[in-house]
């Protein structure tokens, strides 16, 4: 008996050395009657011109500019709508690694399943290869968000099996190209959620969505990833998939949730951030899709933010996601260090600290820390000259009590936002008048 005829779709954007590792994993799949079609978004890493020279045969598609995920996967869909005698569309991204048997699993899903229109494989991480990150996932309407199947289990205790679930992702997703057919072309969301509201159409077509443990990828963990620009797309596509796949009372929830997380991360110190979920929250009141153009501080590599490094009164604010043996925790730094600020789950580091030489750790008692924040907001106290935070763990007292602060934004990248009184009171009134207009067009 013949295979089933498939078409590999993979978009990229200068990522040359993944997908090259990719295409030539693909070549070594227990499975041959498949083609390849590789959507480029205006790579300017050298991505089509080394694909030209060593993969000839390989077909490439190369768009005028980045259109992100929806756009990438568009141009591949309305290619492959054009072909035919293809059963299945695999849709891949470009930063995976495929096990050899990975397409021929999901292959032999379909082919037993007549009611399956997609079957998604078992997610693992690159950086961790035993770690599950998700065989699929549930869409929460209510609250606005994913639940993650078998999020961060053990990949030995998910071997066997096959999970109902509301969607699988685009980074390994095979697909009926009938149903594709019918379903059409992704929403214009650039990037995030545009898999997941395909899937959902497809699900109210009546098919089933599947998640195969027995198939393996492996991509990278959203923890190696930088968050910044990205929230944007977040909270604007989630908000469009609330409202075309949910009631307008849960939009509206999910609206003033994130009005009210733009205030907080304003008086958490991240301007940026703020800006950029007012942004998402406003464009979708104004149904804008697509590309969106930022205004962030310029990012800063570990190099550049060393040269900047003041000589004294510097605050460090520990968590989990600072590695100790790296900057800006070098002995050579120490001295610099006035404090070390560590929230109550990562008090066990001051035994650390305490090896090193016994520098400067506070722990501060709630009235204590209250006390300082209100004296900081009234008199524009500033006793640090610099803090260095992670995107994830801003707290307070770094963001109201430091001229500026350093955040670790991933990848080895920071920014440096400037925290003068004046600056701060401006900015949060600014956030503050923007975000209760927001919040109001939730309401009525």
């Amino acid at each position: 008996m013949s295979e089933p005829s498939v078409l590999v779709i993979i978009v990229t954007f200068n990522k040359k050395e993944y997908v090259v590792n990719l295409i030539e994993s693909l070549r070594s799949i227990e499975y041959e009657n498949y083609d390849i079609v590789l959507v480029d978004n205006a790579s300017s890493d050298g991505t089509v011109e080394f694909l030209a020279a060593n993969f000839p045969d390989l077909h490439v598609i190369r768009n005028s500019e980045n259109t992100g995920g929806s756009g990438g996967f568009n141009t591949g869909l309305q290619f492959a709508f054009q072909q035919e005698g293809y059963d299945y569309l695999w849709l891949l991204d470009n930063d995976v690694e495929v096990s050899k048997d990975a397409l021929s699993r999901l292959v032999a899903v379909l082919e037993a399943h007549p009611d399956v229109a997609v079957a998604g494989s078992q997610m693992c991480q690159l950086d961790n290869p035993g770690v599950t990150n998700e065989i699929g996932a549930y869409v929460d309407l209510h609250n606005g968000g994913l639940v993650l199947n078998r999020h961060l289990t053990r990949r030995n205790n998910n071997s066997i099996g096959i999970f109902d679930v509301d969607y699988v992702a685009a980074a390994s997703m095979l697909v009926r190209a009938d149903v594709a057919r019918k379903a059409g072309l992704w929403e214009d969301f650039f990037i995030h959620f545009d898999d997941v509201d395909w899937c959902l159409t497809i699900q109210k077509m009546g098919y089933r969505i599947v998640g195969v443990s027995d198939s393996l990828i492996w991509h990278l963990s959203a923890a190696e990833k930088p968050i910044t620009w990205a929230m944007y797309y977040d909270v604007r596509n989630m908000l469009f998939l609330l409202d075309k796949h949910s009631k307008k009372q849960n939009v509206k929830r999910f609206g003033r949730r994130k009005v009210l997380q733009a205030i907080y991360n304003e008086l958490r110190g991240f301007t940026p951030i703020s800006e950029i979920i007012l942004d998402g929250v406003e464009d979708f009141l104004q149904g804008v899709k697509g590309k969106k153009t930022f205004s962030l501080p310029q990012s800063m590599g570990d190099d550049a933010i060393r040269e900047t490094h003041p000589e004294s009164d510097v605050l460090i604010a520990q968590n989990e996601w600072f590695d100790l043996g790296k900057f800006p925790f070098e002995e050579k730094y120490l001295c610099s260090v006035k404090e070390i600020f560590l929230p109550h789950y990562l008090r066990d580091a001051v035994f650390y600290w305490n090896r090193k030489g016994g520098v400067p750790v506070k722990y501060y008692s709630k009235i204590k820390l209250i006390c300082l924040l209100l004296f900081a907001l009234l008199t524009g106290y500033r006793k640090y000259r610099r803090s260095y935070v992670d995107i994830r763990c801003m707290p307070f007292l770094a963001s109201l009590l430091s001229e500026e602060i350093a955040v670790h934004t991933g990848d080895m990248n920071w920014m440096i936002i400037k925290r003068d009184p004046m600056t701060v009171w401006k900015n949060i009134f600014r956030i503050a008048v923007r975000g209760a207009k927001q919040y109001w067009g939730f309401l009525v």
